[in-house]
């Protein structure tokens, strides 16, 4: 076959759109698989091992006891509601602290001298162990 009567065609006809597809559906596979291994998305530049550093020497004594109605690190259910409201609100809340139905979340989990970014690292990594 020839287009338009001078070049002969590379594929026969309709072959083409068939390797267009198959190409398409390639690129789409590795991007899927490209995520798979990836923990739950959090901001850029949070530093998650500052977080683990910070919820377990601050936040680990509350969250995983449920001391003062915290939502425990092994209870997924419980976080259902704060998840809900999304990142930013409960990094808020735990930067100047909450009084909810079950409880209450001092300032900075009552550590004065956490840094924002350190609250907010925690907090990252605290969602993403729960999730």
């Amino acid at each position: 076959m020839q287009i338009a009567g001078r070049i002969p065609a590379l594929f026969p006809e309709g072959e083409i759109m068939k390797q267009l597809t198959l190409c398409t559906l390639f690129i789409c596979a590795l991007a899927l698989l490209a995520g798979c291994d990836k923990p739950a998305p959090t901001a850029r530049g949070v530093d998650l091992a500052l977080g683990e550093s910070v919820y377990t020497q601050r936040c680990a004594s509350c969250h995983e006891r449920g001391l003062a109605g915290a939502p425990r690190t092994d209870a997924a259910e419980e976080w259902t509601t704060a998840l809900e409201r999304g990142i930013d609100t409960l990094i808020a809340n735990s930067i100047n602290g909450y009084r909810g139905e079950r409880g209450f979340m001092p300032p900075r989990g009552g550590h004065a001298a956490l840094t924002d970014a350190e609250v907010t690292a925690a907090v990252h990594y605290l969602v993403n162990k729960v999730r």
